[in-house]
């Protein structure tokens, strides 16, 4: 059951639309607005999002309930109607922090403006708990994970990213997809249980993003490098607890490329051909689905296969470096990629790419808009830590073979369940390792794909979503 509780500010007053002015007076403090699809308050000068909106299945008591907050007696959240779609916008506030134990359970539900702290807050009948964020307290949607700010050309800002690949769930009845694919209303949601939304294209991915709120958008390039600098940057995510540039950092160390070696446990766990795994919510249990039990010991081959990175900031991502690959915006513009190839035999030098680590046929001399030239940092790690970093674990950049004009691609990151080959074909550059022994390079956190056409479903390609809260 339950209990609804007025607004402190009156929606009828205010116009309903996006694009408002962020900033606010001093005498609005603690007054609430609906925006869009958000629920804002003021914080004394500027407006701050409630929570994160989240869609959730069709809500009967919606209907009779527009614009109007409720408390979830069940779920001890508090909750917006929106009636426009018959949904929840749930204020989400896992991430958000509480007070002291300083509200009894008659409050429950009740809510309060924090002045010391410029937050909205209810009380769960034990505590007073964080219904939006601060500058200085990146508030992130359950199921994401909050990213720290880096230098430019990287991002700028602080975000929030999925901890994990995106899920398939049906707007109907909240149940998840499990066979890999969707067709039909469903959402996306940043789930370890279930295996991930393949075999969509970049363009659904984008808009699957979007529908989640104005907020929400499908991870930009940028957003990718600052991860991926954050996850080379920290040295407990190498196998010997060294970065490249520290004493002792050796060209043989390496930072696990993930589920990549096409190891399938079997039904329900995956299919053949789409041998992308569940997670887990433990995150002590990385090595979950492989089958190298012994993947989190740092000294062993098995380590090759561990799931989980962990950022600067101590936050742990699943599968950024394997499992499927990841569509990923160029330029936070929906842009598609087009560039030109030229043709080259094996083994030339130029066909080593101008970067060790992309193999190919053949190699590119511009691409847009990703760079003008091969030597801008669209893809490069921080520091070289050999040459032939891709053995490093960091991943390769593959493009499609032939000179010419190639157009309208999709862009896709990381690595899938299957990067291993059987034989390395004669021309390939890193033709360093026995067969079937060790894996094929091609995973890894900066690895890159330029070969699907944007409209193009692939079996071996999901997404993530990113938050930005302000």
């Amino acid at each position: 059951m339950k209990r609804l509780f007025l607004i402190f500010a009156i929606f009828a007053a205010l116009p309903v639309k996006n694009g408002w002015s962020t900033v606010c007076t001093g005498p609005e403090a603690g007054i609430e607005r609906k925006n869009g699809d958000r629920l804002e308050y003021c914080d004394g000068s500027n407006w701050r999002l409630i929570g994160t909106p989240h869609l959730l299945p069709n809500n009967a008591d919606c209907g009779a309930n527009a614009d109007k907050q409720t408390y979830n007696n069940v779920s001890d959240r508090m909750e917006f109607c929106d009636n426009a779609s018959d949904t929840d916008y749930l204020t989400n506030v896992a991430n958000c922090g509480v007070t002291a134990l300083d509200c009894a359970g008659a409050d429950r539900g009740k809510q309060r403006y924090h002045t010391t702290s410029n937050l909205m807050q209810y009380c769960n009948g034990a505590f007073w708990v964080n219904m939006g964020s601060t500058p200085s307290q990146i508030c992130c949607p359950t199921g994401f994970i909050p990213v720290p700010a880096d230098a430019a050309p990287y991002a700028t800002y602080d975000f929030c990213v999925s901890k994990y690949h995106m899920k398939a769930v049906k707007k109907t009845d909240g149940v998840p997809q499990d066979d890999g694919g969707a067709t039909g209303s469903y959402y996306p949601e940043s789930r370890p249980d279930y295996r991930p939304w393949g075999n969509i294209n970049y363009v659904d991915a984008r808009s699957k993003c979007e529908s989640l709120g104005a907020n929400f958008h499908l991870i930009t390039n940028t957003e990718w490098m600052t991860i991926a600098k954050s996850i080379e940057n920290n040295p407990a995510n190498w196998s010997n607890n060294k970065k490249p540039g520290d004493a002792g950092f050796s060209s043989s160390d390496f930072i696990p490329t993930g589920h990549s070696d096409g190891f399938c446990p079997g039904p329900p766990g995956c299919q053949v051909g789409q041998n992308y795994l569940a997670a887990n919510s433990n995150d002590a249990l990385g090595c979950d689905g492989t089958g190298n039990v012994n993947c989190l010991n740092k000294l062993h081959s098995d380590h090759w296969q561990k799931r989980t990175l962990t950022l600067s900031n101590g936050a742990v991502i699943w599968d950024f470096a394997g499992n499927i690959n990841s569509w990923v915006d160029p330029d936070g513009l929906s842009s598609t990629v087009a560039y030109t190839r030229a043709a080259c035999t094996p083994p030339a030098p130029a066909c080593l790419q101008q970067f060790n680590n992309i193999y190919s046929t053949d190699r590119y001399t511009s691409m847009s808009p990703l760079m003008a030239t091969p030597q801008d940092n669209a893809f490069l790690p921080s520091t070289n830590p050999g040459p032939n970093w891709d053995q490093n674990g960091l991943g390769t950049v593959t493009f499609l073979s032939g000179a010419g004009i190639i157009t309208v691609r999709g862009f896709y990151r990381g690595g899938y369940f299957a990067e291993t080959r059987g034989v390395h074909s004669p021309g390939d550059p890193r033709n360093f390792v026995s067969d079937s022994t060790t894996y094929d390079r091609r995973g890894g956190i900066y690895s890159g794909g330029v070969e699907q056409a944007a409209a193009s479903n692939f079996p071996a390609i999901g997404f993530r979503c990113v938050f930005r809260p302000y």
